[in-house]
């Protein structure tokens, strides 16, 4: 029980900890401090991100590792890049190389909080777990896999979003038939990929003729289809069945956050409701989704703070 209890009360003080700059004759360095300021470990690294259930990857001589909130290294600084940890599980990369300020090429896979690799540093490209699938390439396309590394889902898909409520937004190639039944030729290189969504066993939930796609928040997916008249394509929300719920009359949206959704009208934005009906006027120059109930708007060059009853207060809303 006390082990249990000391290593929730690091775990929170981690969480606590907050990367911060420091410039010596014009050498950066990066520490952290806890939400009061105080320095509890000092500018030594050449790079700090956020701590995630205890750890928090830093970088020194051009390798990456992790530490907790006492600066004890618990993942070696041995690789060339890494991401933060998500569902358990951290992207690690060996062989990666800097070119023109970009970090690219060497390998990726994935290791636990005990540094120990549980998917081989085998893929070219990897994103991070979710819905517990991650998307991989070997090659030119993209895949998923499972958290023993198993292929779930083949590498066949041009673009991927993550996976989201279950599922995940693919675009591919279509295929004559397809290219037949949607009307398109393939004297357009950029008509004949299409965007659709996948469901965790790669069933396409509809066929592929929407031209981008987002995720899935609270249900519903932006999608975009062509119109017939050149540039001038739009957007709309489908469900998990492939059903239109909200029509394709947008010229850009935001997804679902809180029950309403940003949403570009002519030429400003306003919020719709999961009906399709505008709840807040399209009147900002950007609007960004809700959050504990505000959001962050923008008129002119002013920021303000919107609440749900349409009310305006200047300031900057802090999203995390």
């Amino acid at each position: 029980m006390i082990c249990l209890i000391c290593t929730w009360v690091l775990q929170l003080t981690a969480q606590q900890l907050i990367p911060f700059e420091e410039t010596t004759n014009y050498v950066k360095k990066y520490g952290y401090k806890d939400k009061n300021g105080k320095i509890i470990i000092p500018a030594k690294f050449d790079k700090a991100g956020k701590f995630i259930d205890g750890l928090g990857y830093v970088q020194m001589g051009g390798k990456y590792g992790f530490i907790d909130s006492t600066s004890k290294e618990i993942i070696p600084l041995i690789y060339d890049d890494a991401r933060g940890f998500n569902e358990g599980l951290c992207a690690v990369n060996k062989g990666a190389t800097k070119k023109g300020g970009m970090f690219g090429g060497g390998k990726w896979g994935f290791i636990d909080k005990t540094g120990k690799i549980i998917i081989p540093i085998i893929y070219n490209l990897v994103a991070d777990f979710r819905d517990g699938l991650a998307a991989v390439r070997t090659s030119d396309k993209w895949g998923f896999i499972d958290k023993s590394g198993k292929m779930i889902i083949p590498e066949r898909y041009d673009e991927i979003r993550d996976f989201r409520e279950g599922f995940a937004s693919v675009r591919r190639e279509l295929s004559e038939e397809e290219l037949i039944k949607a009307k398109i030729t393939r004297q357009d290189k950029y008509a004949i990929t299409r965007w659709t969504y996948i469901d965790k066993t790669g069933k396409e939930m509809v066929m592929p003729t929407y031209t981008y796609a987002m995720s899935f928040s609270e249900g519903l997916l932006p999608l975009q289809v062509a119109t017939e008249k050149i540039n001038d394509n739009r957007w709309g929300f489908v469900d998990k069945k492939g059903n239109t719920v909200i029509p394709f009359q947008f010229k850009s949206v935001i997804g679902f956050s809180e029950g309403w959704a940003p949403v570009f009208i002519d030429t400003a934005w306003g919020y719709i409701d999961k009906k399709g009906k505008l709840v807040i006027p399209a009147k900002y120059q950007y609007a960004y989704q809700f959050k504990n109930g505000t959001a962050q708007v923008v008129i002119g060059t002013k920021n303000y703070i919107l609440d749900k009853k349409g009310n305006e207060l200047e300031g900057k809303k802090e999203y995390n």
